[in-house]
């Protein structure tokens, strides 16, 4: 070893000696000027203009090869994209980067039905219609119920032209709408299970608890029978603030989140009266016996403006006119 390496080693020894004796915290600054005081809170204070703090990188074999690693030891797993420290004897991850979220949409072709073609809207898993169906082969009067054959309504409208229902208009918080073009047709349950395009279906009550449980709700809010299920989760699945009678709904932070859209189209009640036009909406399941009291009821979901903004889960009988969407196959 020469002279010159023998200084160097030596006065680094010296240095460290002394800096271990003298110094508690230390601060490097990799910019201009001089370097700043460490914070007193810190043992090591780095400060940079341009740079990180790289730790060490290594695949998951790498790692367990570490010899007696030291409680609170942090590496980088380059198999796993995870911050990683060692507690308690075993690694734990800190933090990992997310995986891309996959548009359950993507490679969906655009639903087409009578000529209309369909928003859709992926959330979770699930590809969805993001707009209440619409199709309309007939429509039928309020008075004209059935649960074992197809019936169709328009809210509102009590004929039995096609042409003409899909021109009524309604009278909507001081404004003339189209209630077809806005809030599409309301079925009846056995209309509602077969009015889908192909590839497409009514969604059973296992598809939307999925959907519930994407949007925060506990499992066993989804599993429950009630009006008011979750917290806010019918306030993130609403849309078209302006639609919406003013309540608890609408004044929700969340309302709008999903891009799911549902709207306030009211229902054709089996009294054989339209009712809560701008103020509530439900949406046909395709699964049977849905209510714990009664067998003869068919599934449905249900938001409100005012009276709760989380999402119903009951029951009704088939005869009643309710809104569909659709769910891809």
């Amino acid at each position: 070893m020469n002279r010159k390496k023998i200084k160097t080693i030596l006065a680094l020894i010296v240095f460290l000696v002394s800096f271990n004796k003298s110094y508690s915290q230390v601060s490097i600054y990799d910019g201009a000027g001089s370097s700043p005081e460490a914070h007193p809170a810190a043992v090591l204070d780095l400060k940079s203009e341009d740079k990180g703090l790289l730790i060490p990188r290594m695949d998951t074999d790498s790692r367990d090869n570490i010899n007696n690693p030291a409680e609170s030891l942090i590496i980088f797993n380059e198999e796993k994209n995870c911050v990683e420290v060692h507690l308690n004897g075993e690694w734990n991850e800190l933090w990992c980067k997310p995986e891309p979220e996959i548009d359950a949409c993507e490679g969906v072709s655009q639903p087409t039905l009578d000529g209309y073609n369909y928003e859709i809207i992926g959330l979770g898993d699930q590809c969805w219609f993001a707009e209440n169906l619409r199709y309309l082969p007939d429509v039928h009067q309020v008075d004209d119920a059935s649960d074992s054959e197809p019936r169709y309504y328009v809210h509102g409208y009590n004929g039995t032209v096609v042409a003409d229902a899909i021109l009524h208009e309604e009278e909507l918080h001081g404004s003339d709408i189209n209630v077809y073009e806005t809030f599409g047709v309301l079925y009846n349950w056995t209309a509602a299970i077969n009015s889908c395009p192909d590839g497409w279906s009514l969604p059973d009550d296992d598809d939307w608890k999925e959907l519930e449980l994407y949007l925060g709700m506990e499992q066993s809010e989804v599993d429950a029978y009630d009006l008011d299920r979750g917290t806010n989760e019918g306030a993130k699945i609403a849309g078209n603030e302006a639609l919406w009678q003013s309540g608890e709904l609408t004044d929700d932070p969340e309302f709008g989140l999903t891009g799911f859209d549902a709207l306030p189209a009211g229902h054709r009640r089996t009294h054989e009266d339209f009712t809560h036009l701008g103020d509530i909406t439900n949406f046909w399941v395709a699964t049977e016996e849905c209510d714990h009291w009664d067998d003869e009821t068919y599934c449905y979901r249900g938001l409100s403006s005012s009276i709760f903004i989380g999402i119903d889960r009951m029951g009704h009988y088939g005869e009643a006119g309710y809104s569909v969407r659709c769910i891809k196959d």
